[in-house]
């Protein structure tokens, strides 16, 4: 498994890293190229047996792979052996509630990975997702972006999502995360809480940081040092794209006694990967509890580029599809009909791309 050899603490938040590293120690780092949790390991597993409803595979179908961590915090390599098809096809209504919350910012987040780019259809935001020679490129209207100097803002209004079912998304991830033999142990009324055995009005909180540099997916799992300690057994901490998802562990059977409410809990400091990020990134810390099955309606979102006007002046060409020519110019974004988004490394013919966008604005 890949691993960090050196974690960095933001400078600010030096005691709140001091005040944490006193209650809890970190139990392990997630990366998505764990192989312990591959494809190929999921194939040891048999039989298996659901973590989630107790089936065992002789009475149930464990054909679908399923994600260990959600794929819309950018998990495209960890697999679970240990979640029937009738369970993963029930949770996709929280991986949907998810995929709402998160926006447009799953389909950004794709780039960083070798997998097909979803579009995605919001309320006034179109943003279409393209195969070109092999390569994927998101399409956005020019009706749905502003431009401002070398910035470039992109608005949109989310689709309705539950609260309570995105909370519960990232908690099924946390729990696939500790494993089954723990779970089973110490957290069924976490898993009754899952199945929709019962609701709570208050408590299922989420906190953590959003950042403006991005990190690749990986997950911290802490456990608290003094057992007698009246804090939450265990937290996890979900790193992806520009954004910081962490969750006190609910419902360990230890801490049923003094847990009522979930913002009692210590918010880890903002870890980076990279020292140069941790620099560069002051960290806004946002709090929420999503205990709510209240439809969430007309959110607001808001995802900024920032575009180098030096590189833009130095390598602009406009291409000419009559003539078939190319000619070096300076930069005028007046007549601009989309943008358009590649991953790094993204080289196109230019006769051939225009033939491509041509066809592309009918789906416009």
């Amino acid at each position: 498994m890949e691993q960090f050899d050196i974690i960095y603490a933001h400078r600010k938040f030096e005691d709140q890293n001091l005040q944490f590293a006193k209650q809890y120690d970190l139990k392990n780092i997630f990366t998505a190229e764990d192989t312990n949790h591959s494809k190929r390991d999921v194939a040891k597993h048999i039989p298996r047996t659901c973590l989630f409803c107790g089936k065992i595979e002789e009475n149930n179908n464990f054909d679908t792979h399923a994600h260990l961590v959600s794929k819309f915090i950018g998990n495209s390599r960890l697999y679970s052996h240990f979640e029937c098809d009738e369970c993963n096809w029930r949770f996709s209504d929280f991986e949907a509630n998810l995929s709402d919350y998160l926006g447009i910012a799953r389909t950004l987040h794709s780039f960083n990975v070798r997998k097909r780019t979803p579009g995605f259809v919001g309320r006034k935001l179109r943003a279409k997702s393209r195969s070109f020679i092999g390569e994927d490129i998101l399409v956005i209207a020019p009706e749905d972006y502003q431009r401002e100097g070398n910035r470039i803002t992109i608005n949109s209004v989310k689709n309705a999502y539950v609260p309570c079912k995105v909370y519960k998304a990232l908690l099924k991830s946390a729990l696939s995360l500790l494993g089954p033999d723990e779970v089973k142990a110490n957290y069924p009324v976490a898993l009754n809480y899952l199945n929709g055995k019962f609701e709570v009005n208050t408590g299922a909180f989420m906190a953590g940081y959003k950042f403006r540099v991005q990190f690749p997916f990986h997950a911290y799992l802490f456990e608290k040092k003094n057992k007698t300690d009246k804090i939450p057994t265990h937290i996890i901490a979900f790193y992806f794209m520009e954004n910081n998802f962490t969750i006190p562990i609910p419902f360990h059977k230890e801490d049923m006694t003094f847990i009522t409410n979930g913002d009692n809990f210590a918010l880890p400091p903002p870890f980076f990967i990279n020292q140069d990020d941790c620099k560069a990134s002051m960290p806004e810390p946002f709090a929420v509890d999503f205990s709510s099955a209240v439809p969430v309606k007309n959110e607001q979102e808001t995802f900024t580029l920032v575009l180098n006007a030096d590189e833009l002046k130095n390598n602009t060409w406009y291409y000419n599809p009559a003539k078939d020519e190319k000619v070096k110019a300076d930069f005028n974004p007046g007549p601009t009909k989309f943008l358009i988004l590649t991953r790094d490394g993204f080289v196109v013919d230019p006769k051939e791309f225009s033939m491509f966008m041509r066809k592309m604005e009918e789906d416009f």
